[in-house]
C-alpha cells in the first residue's frame, strides 16, 4: 500500500462516518419532531441540550465542509424505519428503567 492510498483509505472512511452521524443526527430530529407533536410543537429538549445538539450540527457541517473541499457533499442519507423504530425502543426502555427506579 502507498501513502496516497492510505489517505483516500482514511478520506474515504471518514466520508463514511461522517454520512452516518448525519443520518443518526437525523434520526434524533425526526424523534424529537414526534415528541413535540404530542404536546403542541414544544421542543422537548431544554436549552442547553439544544445547544449542544446545534453545535453537534455545525461540527458536522464544519468537518463536511473541510472533508469535501469545495466538492459536492453526499447527499444526506434518510434513516430507515428500522433506525427510527431503534431509537423509539431506546426511549421505550429508558421510560420503563425511568418508571421502574422512581415507581
Amino acid at each position: 500500500m502507498t501513502l496516497a492510498g492510505l489517505i483516500e483509505g482514511m478520506e474515504a472512511g471518514l466520508k463514511q462516518s461522517l454520512a452516518v452521524r448525519r443520518t443518526d443526527l437525523r434520526v434524533v430530529d425526526l424523534i424529537l419532531g414526534e415528541i413535540a407533536d404530542r404536546f403542541d410543537g414544544e421542543d422537548p429538549l431544554r436549552p442547553p441540550h439544544r445547544q449542544g445538539l446545534e453545535r453537534t450540527r455545525q461540527a458536522l457541517q464544519s468537518v463536511a465542509s473541510q472533508l469535501y473541499a469545495g466538492q459536492e457533499v453526499t447527499p444526506l442519507e434518510e434513516p430507515t424505519a428500522a433506525d427510527l423504530k431503534e431509537m423509539r425502543d431506546q426511549l421505550d426502555r429508558g421510560k420503563r428503567l425511568f418508571s421502574e427506579t422512581v415507581g
